[in-house]
């Protein structure tokens, strides 16, 4: 299992074009996760958020993202999460 950090080109809460996600996938590794992306339209896996305040990641459920709206995808690192 892996966090990724999507950028979703549709427009977040606050106005912006695009926004970020982070996503705890059952993929081994990013090839794992782009083979998925590439064969279907909607990938599910549990979304993560961030404490602003103490920079500690916690599961907020589960998600389903189109990737259609998908622009870039890069694993998060354990020392970022």
């Amino acid at each position: 299992m892996m966090k990724f950090l999507v950028t979703m080109v549709v427009p977040s809460k606050s106005g912006a074009l695009v926004h970020q996600v982070i996503l705890q996938h059952d993929s081994e590794s990013l090839d794992d996760f782009y083979e998925e992306v590439t064969e279907c339209d909607f990938v599910m896996g549990e979304e993560i958020y961030r404490d602003n305040q103490t920079g500690r990641h916690y599961p907020a459920g589960t998600i389903i993202l189109n990737t259609t709206w998908m622009a870039k995808i890069k694993i998060l690192h354990p020392q970022s999460s």
